[in-house]
This record gives C-alpha cells, structure tokens and sequence, in this order.
C-alpha cells in the first residue's frame, strides 16, 4: 500500500469520526460535522475514489445549511424565517456524506494492497 491511499484512508475515518461525534447535537455541533465532511471529501480526492463526487456535493449542502445556521434565522435584524429553507439539504447531504464515506472506506478495504 502506497502512502497516498493509506493517508486517503485516514482522512475518511477522521472524516467518519468527526461526523459520527456531530450527530449528538447536529445544530450546535453543525462545524464538526462539516469539518468531518471536508476532511472526508480530501481523503476521497486523494485516493481518487469513485464516490467523490458524491462526497463533493453532500459537502457543498452541508455547507449551504451551515452557512445558514451560522448566520442566523429569524429576528427583526437577521433574515426573514424564510432563509429556514436553506437548512433544509442538510440532512440530505448528511445521509449522502456518511454513506459514500462507509462505501468509499469498504472500496478501500477491499482492493488488494500493492506494495
């Protein structure tokens, strides 16, 4: 195993934890959960894999939706209650993110190792 798919490996799994961990309190924890994404979507880009499209996309949702928790919803100064719609992908992107990473860590365990 070259050290370009064993560092691809590590990011994923970081990337996994850290979503795993997020969803305790997917609001308040919403940047871990991103941050998980982003450094599955590295991992994915880096070992070439054939889900990171897909992790690309469930990360740009994710983001969208963070973007949105982060800026705040409702109240006379922020943004009207509408911008609430904005959170909506982030569970879609969530589900996406966390099975592409499980698919993409089964596809890297099951290629025979080349040395």
């Amino acid at each position: 195993m070259n050290s370009r798919s064993a560092w691809s490996r590590v990011l994923v799994a970081l990337g996994l934890l850290g979503m795993a961990i997020g969803i305790l309190d997917p609001i308040d924890r919403a940047v871990i959960i991103l941050s998980g994404a982003a450094l599955a979507v590295l991992g994915a880009l880096l070992g070439r894999s054939r889900y990171r499209i897909l992790l690309c996309w469930s990360f740009g949702l994710m983001a969208a939706s963070v973007g949105a928790i982060l800026g705040g919803l409702g109240g006379r100064p922020g943004p009207s209650m509408q911008w609430a719609l904005m959170v909506l992908p982030f569970p879609l992107g969530f589900i996406m993110g966390v099975v592409a990473a499980v698919l993409m860590v089964k596809e890297s365990f099951s290629r025979k190792a080349t040395f």
